[in-house]
């Protein structure tokens, strides 16, 4: 069994061997198709350079997964792009008192949704409504998903070249359209039927971060959500121009949506 205190300093790179490994212990098992870790380490391993110090506050908890084993050992040891991943937020010092990272928002009735121009991705699995208003504009967002679903606007639309899992091997020449900075909208729908609806800010190919935790103001408006037939659906306004800090100015022709 192999377990790596590694360091990874941007998204969509392999993480780096630690210098100084700070896992204390580890073991681990294979039963019935699963594989379970466990491990422990110091809470501040006093390493502030390649170590995340565990404080008694909200941390994000980045997990990932692949069907494939990494290849080779210690400093040298690789592995390939994650199948599945994802982040949650947890207090690890005093888990009773984690906050969410955004509140749910009271979902709003009686509103008629945009109907303008629409957009659907060429799968057919995301769409986008829009509508211009006065002094803002009226958007849906729908997608074959129960989870959450985002859109992003910028002025510059960049390419990134990424590797992709295929058989076990890379897939060295696949090309996505991403946006980095960008305003950023996400939203979902929790099991009780409440609505999370977040204005972020993405500085960089990162986790976007709310507005107001970045000394901006949150400027979208729910107006309206549903789950049917495996889409959810979340509407909204957002003023064309907040003049806030982290936001987007959506008046220009040249303006990229995501």
């Amino acid at each position: 069994m192999i377990l790596l205190d590694t360091f990874a300093n941007a998204s969509s790179v392999q993480p780096r061997y630690d210098t100084v490994q700070n896992i204390l212990s580890f073991n681990g098992s294979n039963a019935n198709g699963i594989t379970t870790i466990s491990f422990t380490r110091y809470l501040n391993t006093n390493d502030t350079t390649r170590d995340v110090a565990i404080v008694d506050g909200n941390l994000y908890l980045v997990y990932a997964y692949s069907l494939n084993p990494g290849f080779g050992t210690g400093s040298i040891a690789n592995f390939d792009q994650h199948w599945s991943k994802g982040a949650i937020v947890q207090n690890f010092v005093n888990p009773a008192a984690a906050t969410p990272v955004a509140s749910p928002s009271p979902l709003p009735v009686n509103i008629t949704p945009p109907s303008g121009p629409s957009y659907t991705e060429p799968a057919g699995n995301f769409k986008i409504t829009i509508e211009v208003e006065a002094n803002a504009i009226h958007y849906s967002m729908s997608a074959k998903t129960s989870g959450w679903l985002a859109l992003g606007w910028n002025t510059i639309a960049a390419m990134r070249t990424t590797h992709l899992p295929f058989c076990g091997h890379f897939v060295v020449s696949h090309t996505i359209t991403c946006i980095d900075p960008a305003d950023v909208c996400s939203g979902w729908i929790n099991s009780d039927g409440s609505v999370v609806l977040r204005d972020e800010w993405a500085s960089a190919y990162v986790q976007p971060r709310l507005d107001t935790a970045l000394g901006g103001t949150s400027d979208v408006n729910l107006t309206g959500a549903s789950f049917a037939d495996g889409w959810t659906t979340i509407t909204f306004r957002k003023p064309k121009s907040s003049g806030a800090p982290f936001s987007s100015f959506l008046i220009s022709h040249s303006l990229i949506q995501l």
